[in-house]
């Protein structure tokens, strides 16, 4: 799916907008649930192989964002941590 192809304006847009705009303003985590899935499905529409790649790189992005939440006041720490997430990315 390309975002200027008739599935993606007419079917897939609308109901991702919809659905979001649906969730209540207080429901962030939700929101982002919601854009991440969509995210997803629209990436694996027309090669679902390279969503396997695409899920190595959000828990590489994931774990070095948690590691430099964990090591937040040791600033040589995260640094390796950003270091180490770009090159595995």
């Amino acid at each position: 799916m390309v975002f200027s192809s008739v599935i993606f304006l007419c079917v897939f847009f609308p109901i991702t907008l919809l659905a979001y705009y649906l969730i209540s303003k207080n429901n962030i985590r939700i929101k982002n649930v919601l854009l991440l899935l969509m995210s997803l499905i629209f990436y694996g529409w027309e090669e679902p192989r390279h969503l396997l790649i695409l899920f190595i790189s959000i828990g590489i992005n994931y774990a070095g964002g948690l590691m430099m939440v964990i090591y937040k006041d040791n600033t040589r720490n995260r640094k390796l941590f950003i270091i180490i997430t770009i090159l595995l990315n």
